[in-house]
């Protein structure tokens, strides 16, 4: 190789080296979260006992800070699956703009699989009662042989058949909402999840009090209020079009029958909920911080529908603790 032609080159090699220092790739910042709470509640609904809520997100910022893409992953794992009505694992993606220095727009998409467990179920019945095959596509649930609904069955039933309605069931659901950046931090959220047709809105007012300025470094108080409405037309993916297959039994387990009819048991439903929370928070250093506080939550529906199956508790209180990283 000539001189001439290595001289080129190296100095095309430079050329790109100048380039590339000035370009650098923004800055990612990550959120994560590990919590404990004594309950799992959404929507004002109690879906479980203690449960383990350990959550990440990453953000890009574009626009010059205008803007946000993020993505993460929240989680709701019972600790003890015979007090809970499955885990919920809920991967989303969105993007967040500021509208003006007080208003940021935010909407993205969530994806939910719903529990875990075998591909068939069944239930038997004591006393010449039978038993309903429920399979993963979930185009059968569970009864009795005398076709009465669930919901006056014994609670077990109804948790167990509720539980094994989640397994390998799907979400879709998009959202769209408006943080305020001033007094009290309002937000207004709207979501709609195609699979159960479900709608919710939701406003939520927050406020901290710093109590450094008592001498109290470190420790903050997080007050928060919210309230919310939804209404599902097919829950579970569940509807009257649902195929209710049960076979009866006699005392020997010896096969008697078989009935087909159609469930009434997963009817449309709307109801209002809301709750408030108190928290107190402590800031390990500038990346980290442990909260524990106290909340409460209650919703309008009847205890003896799908709504409450749970425990049949329209008001909840429950603790949580956490911690918080921001890098």
């Amino acid at each position: 190789m000539n001189k001439l032609k290595l001289l080129a080159i190296t100095s095309g090699l430079l050329a790109t080296s100048g380039v590339f220092a000035e370009f650098s790739l923004p800055a990612l910042d990550v959120d994560a979260k590990i919590e404990f709470d004594s309950a799992y509640i959404s929507e004002g609904r109690r879906l479980g006992d203690l449960t383990f809520v350990p959550s990440a997100e990453l953000g890009l910022p574009l626009f010059g800070d205008a803007g946000r893409l993020y993505t993460g992953v929240d989680a709701y794992l019972a600790v003890n699956s015979a007090k809970a009505l499955g885990n919920n694992v809920a991967p989303y993606v969105g993007f967040s703009y500021d509208l003006t220095d007080r208003f940021t727009a935010d909407f993205g998409y969530t994806y939910s699989r719903l529990g875990s467990g075998k591909d068939k179920l069944r239930i038997n019945h004591v006393g010449g009662k039978g038993f309903a095959l429920l399979n993963a596509a979930g185009d059968k649930f569970i009864g009795d042989a005398d076709g009465a609904d669930l919901a006056d069955k014994s609670n077990a039933e109804w948790g167990t058949a509720r539980k094994y309605l989640s397994t390998k069931r799907a979400t879709h659901e998009l959202y769209a909402g408006v943080i305020g950046d001033f007094l009290l931090n309002p937000t207004l959220y709207f979501a709609y999840d195609f699979t159960q047709r479900k709608a919710n809105v939701e406003t939520e007012i927050s406020h901290t009090f710093d109590l450094g300025a008592q001498g109290i470094n470190g420790f903050a108080i997080d007050l928060g209020a919210r309230l919310g409405y939804s209404r599902v037309k097919k829950p579970y993916g569940i509807d009257r079009k649902t195929q209710v297959v049960f076979e009866t039994l006699d005392n020997d387990g010896e096969h008697l029958d078989v009935a087909d009819h159609n469930s009434n048991l997963f009817e449309k439903k709307g109801w209002f909920y809301a709750g408030v929370n108190a928290d107190l928070v402590y800031s390990l250093n500038e990346n980290t911080k442990a909260r524990a506080g106290v909340e409460f939550a209650f919703n309008n529906a009847k205890k003896d529908t799908w709504i409450n199956e749970f425990n049949q508790k329209r008001q909840n209180v429950w603790f949580s603790t956490a911690f918080e990283f921001t890098f």
